[in-house]
């Protein structure tokens, strides 16, 4: 009947629009079990909404945020080379990320906001019990330096949202001195756009190789539990903080470490791990931030600050 007096609903799949439909009813279940006391209260916003709803009452989602779309039946989609062949689309030209693996189950269509569109398969498949392996390092998150293990070994901080700031900036100036409406607009939009994709990819890409690497090479990585939110107060390196992006960085080694067999430990944000000597224990008092090479002169041992506090993680660890 609604399709009778609408047409351009014939555009789309007719599982897709079910699919809508469920997924709105799931978010007024959730809604409803909240306000039953059968799911904990979610944490009160910063802002109050501007529709005046409670929190966990479901929002709207403009098609402007992000277009994405679902077929709950992934068995309808075909994979011939380097196409697919989704409903009501037709077969499109496809570059795969990697090879399709386990069973499909739904598959998940995107456009992102430079224009592009993903396809993303939730699959089911059997993952072996991870084996337990052997090696412990501690580790030391910085921004000059990304990390620093306790072996001694450094990675650099490849700072790809600072070096890409300049282009950003550039981009955001053309953009703004457009005409709103125009399709010189638009085609500055897609630009900046494609520019800021482009550092997200860099660093998503930096953090998922540096992270796997280390869970294949240690059983055990012990690292300091920051405080991110509290290091952002400080406006001098806030930009160079979330540039970094320890919390994610973190996040794929918790889920990576289980997938593969090694332990994530975390170690108190309060022990002073760069301020003490690995040979005596003792604490070394009002250091500034500024030093990074101390001496201990009880020992007579140049201490560098990252890679001791490396050392005192893996030893507290």
């Amino acid at each position: 009947m609604l399709k009778a007096e609408k047409p351009w609903l014939y555009e789309a799949d007719s599982q897709a629009w079910q699919q809508a439909l469920i997924d709105l009813d799931e978010a007024y279940q959730h809604y409803f079990d909240i306000c039953a006391g059968k799911r904990p209260q979610p944490p009160p916003p910063k802002k109050p909404r501007k529709d005046g709803q409670p929190p966990g009452y479901p929002r709207f989602t403009s098609k402007h945020n992000r277009q994405s779309y679902r077929y709950p039946q992934a068995r309808r989609i075909a994979i011939a080379g380097q196409r697919i062949r989704l409903p009501k689309v037709g077969w499109v030209k496809t570059v795969f990320h990697r090879p399709l693996q386990g069973k499909a189950k739904n598959v998940t269509v995107s456009k992102t906001k430079t224009g592009k569109y993903d396809v993303s398969f939730q699959v089911e498949m059997e993952m072996p019990d991870p084996q337990p392996k052997a090696g412990q390092v501690g580790v030391d998150l910085g921004l000059k330096t990304y990390l620093v293990l306790s072996s001694g070994e450094t990675i650099p901080n490849p700072g790809n949202r600072i070096k890409g700031e300049r282009r950003l900036k550039k981009l955001q100036r053309d953009y703004s001195r457009t005409q709103r409406g125009s399709r010189g607009r638009e085609k500055a939009r897609r630009r900046l756009a494609r520019q800021h994709e482009r550092v997200s990819n860099q660093g998503r890409d930096f953090q998922h190789k540096l992270s796997r690497n280390l869970i294949d090479r240690w059983g055990v990585i012990c690292l300091e539990d920051l405080q991110i939110k509290g290091m952002l107060q400080n406006h001098h390196l806030a930009k160079h903080i979330q540039d970094a992006g320890w919390g994610e960085f973190v996040r794929q080694l918790g889920y990576k470490g289980k997938w593969y067999g090694s332990h994530i430990e975390r170690i108190d944000r309060w022990y002073p791990s760069t301020k003490t000597c690995s040979n005596c224990l003792m604490v070394m008092t009002g250091m500034l931030l500024r030093v990074r090479v101390w001496e201990w002169s009880n020992w007579g041992i140049v201490h560098d600050r990252e890679v001791y506090a490396a050392q005192n993680s893996a030893r507290v660890g």
